[in-house]
């Protein structure tokens, strides 16, 4: 009986990140990930994949470095686990889709990432340079931007055509969701989120600073034809972020003094973490200088 618990308790897991484009997992990925798991049972694939594809990238390892996986973190497609024989306990982060959407466009068009994205994908800068988000969306050229979340947590990626993904799909996605993923997260809850992956996976470093954020977005307002495209090609992951969102505040609510730890971790790591942050980088300016 003993011996049969050790070997249950002794079985392979690896926990899965799922990281959707602007939803904050960069943050999540550098900021805690990699902090909380050692670099040599970390496989960090951030190309658009599908699931099979960051299967056959897993199972290219050696075997001896196969064992030492224990994280797998990228842009990839729901569904590894179909194709590894071994159980995954998956993770990600939704984002509202108008928000995503507006981010990502000006991801693409003002970062050093954006172009690195755009080569990925065989597009040229100076394809989309002269492109307003209307014409953005309307180009079909990246189906990141038409439903992309319900895309990704369906397993459909990439390969259902621009403005084809439908009902069946965003029940497919919530099913996957339901199922399989141990933590959904919501990018406009990051603190809360990530204080409910750290009590699921016993992470024990969780201070952090934003990463990948693009200060040269503007703030303005939509305009009604900004916005109602961005509903038009986005209308599936809008009701997989409203089900997430009533699904997420009812997790909360189910953690015993949750608002109490928040509150503590909020003070820790804007206060006192943000702090050392800041002498830090301070020190190191002054060190350049």
């Amino acid at each position: 009986m003993h011996e049969n618990r050790n070997l249950i308790l002794k079985k392979k897991m690896i926990d899965v990140f799922v990281h959707i484009h602007k939803t904050g997992g960069t943050t999540l990925n550098w900021g805690i990930l990699h902090k909380n798991y050692s670099k040599e049972c970390i496989l960090d694939v951030h190309k658009p994949l599908t699931a099979k594809e960051i299967a056959l990238v897993y199972l290219s390892l050696s075997e001896d470095n196969r064992k030492r996986i224990k994280l797998i973190t990228g842009h990839f497609d729901f569904g590894i686990h179909e194709y590894i024989n071994i159980p995954c306990r998956y993770f990600t982060l939704i984002r509202n889709p108008v928000d995503r959407v507006v981010s990502l466009y000006y991801f693409v068009k003002q970062t050093e990432l954006g172009e690195v994205f755009l080569r990925t994908r065989g597009y040229k800068k100076e394809e989309v340079d002269k492109m307003n988000l209307v014409d953005f969306l309307e180009s079909g050229m990246f189906p990141e931007a038409n439903n992309g979340q319900v895309r990704m947590i369906s397993g459909v990626g990439r390969s259902v055509n621009f403005g084809e993904v439908n009902e069946d799909l965003l029940r497919l996605a919530i099913s996957n969701l339901n199922k399989y993923f141990s933590v959904i997260g919501i990018t406009e809850y990051f603190d809360e989120s990530l204080l409910l992956m750290a009590l699921k996976f016993g992470w024990k470093r969780i201070w952090y600073t934003k990463s990948n954020v693009n200060t040269k977005k503007p703030r303005r307002k939509l305009s009604e034809k900004e916005l109602c495209t961005l509903q038009k090609y986005n209308k599936m992951d809008i009701l997989l972020y409203n089900y997430v969102r009533e699904q997420f505040e009812k997790n909360l609510r189910d953690v015993r003094n949750f608002e109490f730890l928040l509150k503590f971790y909020k003070i820790c790591n804007n206060g006192i973490y943000g702090s050392l942050k800041k002498i830090k980088n301070a020190a190191k300016n002054t060190i350049l200088r």
